[in-house]
């Protein structure tokens, strides 16, 4: 007979219907996710990137944060447009799964360690957050440069919030108030606390980096950054064995390889530093035995510590990597290292092969390269060598200067780099003074273009006095007959002498640099950028001499110097000043 009640579900009265139950979270598959996403992350600095792409195939909340990480790594090694664009895309779905996934472990499910649940989602929320700030600010869109000031103080915000976690939970370890863990406990409380450490890190020591002008402002809303408390937890973070502590180690080779070796005022702990992440590559190539990047790292700490012979066995070798950037990174290493040790021809070709590589500046390539065919040509007649073969480097030299230029105009739709802007300048006065004196380019150039290229990028090779010795000889014989030229050979060969101790020619050189006006060097393409910088060098000097007992100076000199505006190399006075001022605090 036909029942009713089989088929209709009819409510009871004064009951309330049962919520549906969601699903129970599988805590042990949870943490073997997480461990896949690591594992996939050591691939990708091992340079496994075939392993990279099946480690992250499936469509799981770790896998679409394993390939934001991952297209953000490659974005970040070559800075090109279109890796920066795909990353971009990849962190947003990373982002709203992740953000999914993360409210539903906080409404439905209990800690598995000693952390809130979920937390372990938010610190993957958070790094999301602070890769998508990092693009923001290296992209070419003033818009994306705003966004990602914005979102850095959201990403601030969470990271302060979870570093207070792991101070309680970690200080209650200490004092044993939390004991023993499950395995599945202790690797989600290494998760975090190696997560946390490092990204609040790295966010604070990028803070510290911020011009002033930022600062002050950030600083309005509790947001700051102390670059001695940033490196100490990035030391602390790279000792552990996994991602997490490898990018600590990378942020902290970035500051010491490659934003110090670029200034004159460096901290006083400077060369043990260098030591501590010339060991710390070491080992950490032991565990990443495939990943070139590494080896790369590894050769140019050696240059910067005085052993070029060792860095530059290792740049000569061939590695083995799926990944173009790092080649490409090896090649910029391998220029540089060559200008530094005056194998101009040999830097010319490196820096040439970078075309076919990568896409972040063809003009610096070739403008590049250009200066260093010139030197070549004209040491080759300064040898007595062939004239034939000396006059094919400097005419191919003057094709890749002129060359230069046409290059940054081809651009779509990105904005033209500040070494751009300083290159399309010094070409274009070249050239009007070549044409106004009836001369070739290579005639018009009073100071040897190659040597500014040494102050601009290669600075750390005249702590070799043969290097300097060998620069001075060059500059001794230029013969300038325009001011602002005598005024750019003056200012080069008083960096010299600060590298060779000759401080009161330093001194005196710099106060000559600086009687120079203004308003001339502000005209025609002229090089006013040496004016800010000679404050600068002054800083050095009183630095080199005296260190913290000579404070006051040292601040006087880097504050003139951000007092200039509307210069080529402008950004990077301002990042070197910035970095002596946190200098500055630190040593205190």
């Amino acid at each position: 007979m036909f029942n009713i009640k089989n088929h209709l579900r009819l409510p009871i009265i004064g009951k309330r219907e049962p919520e549906e139950q969601p699903d129970p979270i599988d805590h042990d598959l949870h943490v073997q996710r997480l461990r896949e996403l690591l594992y996939g992350l050591d691939l990708m600095l091992d340079d496994d990137a075939q392993g990279v792409k099946s480690a992250f195939s499936d469509d799981t909340v770790e896998s679409a944060v394993g390939r934001s990480g991952s297209a953000f790594y490659n974005a970040i090694l070559g800075l090109e447009p279109k890796a920066i664009e795909e990353a971009t895309e990849a962190l947003y779905h990373a982002e709203q799964v992740t953000e999914e996934r993360k409210k539903h472990f906080e409404h439905h499910d209990r800690p598995i360690g000693s952390y809130p649940a979920g937390m372990e989602l938010q610190l993957c929320l958070s790094d999301i957050y602070l890769m998508q700030s990092a693009l923001g600010f290296v992209s070419d869109s003033i818009v994306d440069s705003m966004k990602a000031a914005y979102r850095i103080r959201k990403t601030f915000l969470s990271f302060s919030k979870m570093m207070e976690h792991v101070r309680d939970v970690q200080h209650k370890k200490e004092t044993g108030e939390i004991k023993s863990l499950s395995p599945n406990a202790t690797f989600i409380d290494e998760f975090i606390e190696s997560g946390v450490i490092t990204g609040y890190g790295v966010l604070t020591f990028l803070v510290s980096m911020f011009p002033p002008s930022l600062s002050r402002i950030l600083s309005l809303f509790s947001f700051h950054g102390v670059r001695k408390e940033s490196l100490e937890l990035l030391w602390r973070a790279s000792k552990y064995p996994n991602i997490q502590g490898a990018i600590a180690l990378l942020c902290l080779y970035a500051f010491n390889a490659m934003i110090q070796s670029l200034g004159s005022i460096p901290p006083s702990n400077y060369d043990q530093e260098l030591e501590h992440c010339l060991q710390a590559v070491k080992d950490i190539r032991k565990r990443y035995s495939k990943g070139a990047l590494w080896a790369v790292m590894e050769a140019k700490i050696y240059f910067l510590t005085g052993e070029s012979q060792m860095a530059l066995e290792m740049e000569e070798l061939s590695i083995d990597s799926s990944m173009e950037q790092i080649i490409a990174m090896k090649g910029f290493d391998t220029a540089m290292l060559y200008v530094g040790m005056r194998k101009f021809k040999q830097a010319a070709d490196a820096i040439i092969e970078l075309e076919d590589l990568n896409s972040w500046s063809h003009a610096f390539y070739r403008y590049f390269a250009g200066c260093c065919l010139l030197q070549h040509g004209k040491e080759i007649l300064g040898s007595g060598g062939s004239e034939e073969e000396a006059k094919a480097s400097i005419d191919h030299g003057i094709e890749y200067l002129k060359n230069a230029p046409t290059l940054v105009q081809k651009k779509k739709k990105r904005r033209t780099l500040p070494v751009e802007a300083y290159l399309i300048r010094k070409v274009q006065k070249w050239e009007d003074r070549a044409e106004k004196l009836n001369i070739s380019i290579a005639d018009a150039m009073d100071v040897p273009p190659y040597a500014e290229l040494i102050y601009i990028f290669v600075i750390c090779s005249l702590k070799d006095p043969k290097e300097a010795e060998a620069l001075r000889a060059d500059l001794e014989t230029c013969k300038c007959s325009e001011e602002d030229e005598a005024g750019l050979k003056e200012f080069l060969l008083g960096v010299i002498d600060r590298h060779l101790k000759e401080y009161d020619s330093c001194r005196v050189r710099m106060e000559h640099v600086l009687q120079l006006d203004q308003g001339y060097l502000s005209r025609d393409n002229r090089e006013l950028w040496i004016l800010p910088f000679a404050y600068y060098e002054l800083a050095a000097l009183y630095w080199d001499m005296h260190g913290m007992a000579a404070e006051k100076e040292v601040n006087h000199y880097l504050k003139k110097a951000q007092e200039f505006n509307d210069y080529d190399l402008q950004n990077r006075l301002s990042m070197l000043a910035q970095a002596a001022t946190q200098t500055l605090q630190s040593e205190k």
